[in-house]
């Protein structure tokens, strides 16, 4: 089980809709607020997941019902960064979790 204290704001990219002229047009992204297990990654398990080393890379771990279509295309908000999530991947210890490992975004 994992202690899931920190508040997390996932943001899902709004739906890319054509229209009558050939263009096309986005809905307003969503964003739901959860509560995730936050944990910064050092070089030596970043290396281990595969990350570029000097990227700051964080593990959120969550509850899969919480947000179950989370995926690279989403993004999450939390103090005051914006994470590009890399890679969402189901808990091997407990199935009722995914662990998601993100990188920091520059403004």
């Amino acid at each position: 089980m994992h202690l899931l204290n920190s508040r997390i704001k996932v943001q899902t990219p709004g739906v890319r809709t054509e229209t009558d002229l050939g263009g096309y047009t986005y809905a307003s992204p969503t964003e739901s607020e959860i509560w995730a297990s936050v944990k910064y990654l050092n070089q030596r398990e970043a290396l281990l997941y595969g990350v570029e080393v000097g990227d700051m890379t964080t593990q959120f771990i969550i509850r899969k019902d919480a947000a179950p279509n989370i995926g690279q295309e989403c993004k999450i908000l939390f103090n005051g960064r914006s994470w590009r999530i890399t890679s969402a991947l189901p808990d091997t210890n407990n199935p009722e979790y995914v662990t998601i490992l993100a990188v920091a975004q520059t403004n």
